[in-house]
């Protein structure tokens, strides 16, 4: 099991990031829910190892952090009035 740990949660934008209670999903708060996002996890190579499109459902959105290796990894969210960036340590 890989629990997603978020050392730094940021508010800027109303943005918000937490690990779930099982620890292996990445729960990211998006301001505006009709807004079209592009989230990337990008590892220390500068290689994305997570990218989706998606409409916040909810205002959320879900990573499933479970396959991903143990890294510190940089969490990129992009829109059309957004761009966003923290810092996420995989455990």
């Amino acid at each position: 099991m890989n629990p997603a740990r978020v050392t730094s949660t940021s508010e800027i934008s109303a943005k918000k990031i937490y690990s779930s209670t099982d620890e292996n999903t990445l729960t990211i708060h998006a301001i505006d829910s009709q807004e079209l996002i592009r989230v990337n996890l990008v590892d220390l190579a500068g290689r994305i190892v997570y990218s989706e499109e998606t409409r916040p459902s909810a205002g959320k959105i879900h990573i499933n952090t479970n396959d991903l290796p143990k890294n510190v990894y940089l969490l990129q969210i992009s829109g059309i009035n957004t761009l966003w960036k923290s810092k996420v340590i995989i455990r």
